[in-house]
């Protein structure tokens, strides 16, 4: 893409962008205000439902304790029925004065289907205005009426039910109602002596909720969670769209009153604002584009003579005598006199460089150079090594042959890492060197047979095994004991160096770990301090390493060194055997 058409295009981003940004900002805003409103609403119709049903069906329990408080139903429930008169005047007195007092209690509430009387006498009355009893069904088998018997005298709300305990011979259909039923006890001895049941028409709820709301709908659900009211089937589009659902629970009559609403016809007004600002971007768009290439063009050339420098510069051309052209005292003459003034930089650093490179080999020759004498030293101590040997002082031979190998391995070896059997080969040429100046310490040597192959840094033990030599044992004047064991634990290499010589004070073991200028340790033969130690061993393998010096005056020094496991492979089987036990 060029830079005309990278400008152009960014000067189109810059208006498109925040418009787009503004119009989903205000988008969802107003989206978000609609919906908070709406369930603000919502909840409102909700809890206006619920204040409905609860003062309905207070009303009903006011009428169903005045039902099973009268005495002409304390009577007719209570007393016990003769089978053989069941069809005297007197029976059928009693059900019609029950009846007409049933009728006068449906009158005083509207919406009441029916109101029945089962007596546990065996008589039962009913007021229904249409309907008759039903004497080949029996409506105490109904869960509801258990669920009455078992609350011995609290009232029972049902859900939505059929009621087949009456029936009309010219419509068979049973009625759908909601039963409000309590058990009927006598007043004096208080034992259950029947259950009343007052049927409330669903219809009836239908109207108090107001269910019918426009394309929002809500729900009425029972204490099982069963619909009682309910019109989303009445419309299948609510169904298949977002819904949002606010729901509130009477106090009363504990059932859930949910309202549903499509979220798409609450969210209309928001769309109609996206639409606008959608079109003004469309606008602003093109007005952009105008400006973009007027502003472009302007741009365009003295940046094409730029890069025509720069191709030059590609093939090398670091340095040019005269500017490329008058620059103006705008940012694009900025680009160039900052340009001109890089590619000077370049040319010189390019310089240094080749002038670094030139002055490192003439090092590295002199280096070679002076591997001259080291050789001559090392043959010259080879030589003593022999006549030692060809005298017989075997112990004298052993001392240089360690010495050669301490000096060999300071002086060549170049590596950062080397294996542990390589550094316990310098930490026993090191030590027999150490007995022949001081024969005061004894010293055991412990390693995990698996670990010779383990990678750890040059010089790790060898400096804190000195130290316990000339700061620990020494200073005591008696005999000492120096102990090294290295191991492997939970995929870390543990090194543990002690010594019972006379410990360390709290304050000269941080000073220990000092860098060298502030420590001021005395130098060792490779110049190696246990702070050198610490930072190339957090160097070389970061905070999973760590160096811990654990000690008091008189009771000696422990110093832990945990490094991580990395392998080296075998080209054969080592001798690290030769340096356990």
């Amino acid at each position: 893409m060029t830079i005309k058409n990278k400008i152009f295009l960014s000067y189109v981003l810059l208006l498109v962008v925040p418009l787009l940004v503004i119009t989903i900002v205000i988008y969802w805003e107003s989206k978000g205000i609609l919906e908070k409103k709406s369930i603000e609403q919502f909840h409102t119709v909700s809890e206006l439902a619920n204040q409905q049903f609860d003062q309905y069906f207070t009303d009903i329990e006011n009428l169903s304790l005045n039902i099973f408080q009268r005495p002409i139903v304390q009577k007719n429930v209570s007393e016990p029925v003769n089978p053989g008169h069941q069809r005297t005047r007197d029976y059928f007195d009693k059900e019609i004065e029950m009846m007409n007092f049933l009728s006068g209690i449906y009158k005083l509430k509207p919406g009441i289907s029916s109101i029945i009387i089962y007596g546990n006498n065996g008589r039962n009355y009913y007021y229904h205005p249409k309907k008759y009893w039903n004497s080949a069904y029996d409506g105490r088998q109904e869960e509801w009426f258990k669920k009455t018997v078992a609350r011995d005298g609290a009232w029972v709300l049902s859900g939505k039910r059929d009621e087949k305990q009456l029936y009309n011979q010219y419509d068979k259909r049973p009625e759908e109602v909601v039963t409000f039923s309590r058990v009927i006890k006598n007043l004096e001895t208080l034992d259950p002596i029947g259950v009343l049941a007052i049927n409330v028409k669903v219809e009836t709820l239908e109207k108090l909720a107001g269910v019918n709301t426009g394309s929002n709908k809500l729900v009425i659900y029972d204490q099982e969670g069963k619909p009682v009211v309910a019109s989303i089937g009445l419309n299948p589009r609510l169904q298949g769209d977002e819904v949002l659902q606010v729901s509130s629970v009477s106090s009363f009559t504990h059932w859930k009153s949910t309202y549903y609403a499509s979220k798409d016809d609450l969210i209309r007004e928001s769309r109609q604002i996206r639409n606008v600002m959608i079109l003004v971007t469309v606008l602003l768009l093109l007005v952009a584009s105008i400006l973009a290439h007027l502003i472009t063009s302007g741009i365009v050339k003295p940046l094409y003579r730029l890069r025509v420098k720069m191709k030059a510069v590609e093939r090398g051309e670091f340095h040019s005598g005269e500017d490329l052209f008058s620059v103006k005292r705008d940012e694009v003459g900025e680009l160039t006199r900052g340009f001109n003034h890089m590619v000077n930089q370049i040319g010189m650093l390019v310089e240094d460089i080749r002038r670094q490179e030139r002055q490192k080999r003439e090092a590295e020759l002199s280096a070679l150079q002076a591997r001259i004498n080291p050789h001559f030293m090392y043959n010259t101590l080879n030589g003593l090594r022999f006549t030692a040997m060809m005298d017989g002082n075997h112990r004298l031979a052993d001392l240089i042959t360690s010495f050669v190998y301490l000096l060999k391995f300071s002086a060549k070896n170049q590596d950062s890492l080397i294996t542990l059997q390589k550094e316990l080969e310098l930490l026993q040429h090191y030590v027999e060197l150490m007995k022949m100046r001081n024969d005061q310490f004894q010293f055991r040597l412990k390693v995990d047979e698996r670990i010779g192959n383990h990678l750890v840094i040059p010089f790790l033990l060898q400096p804190i095994v000195e130290n316990a030599i000339f700061h620990g044992i020494v200073p005591s004047n008696q005999k000492g004991l120096i102990e090294v064991k290295v191991s492997v634990c939970d995929q870390a290499n543990v090194a543990v160096i002690r010594d019972n010589g006379v410990g360390i004070a709290e304050e000269e073991q941080r000073r220990l770990l000092l860098p060298a200028k502030q420590s001021k340790q005395g130098e060792n033969f490779n110049k190696v301090g246990l702070s050198n130690v610490y930072d190339r061993l957090r160097l070389q393998f970061g905070a999973s390493a760590d160096l811990k010096i654990k000690s008091s005056p008189n009771q000696g020094t422990e110093v832990r060194v945990v490094w991580p496991v990395i392998m080296k492979e075998r080209e054969g089987q080592t001798d690290v055997e030769r340096f356990t036990g």
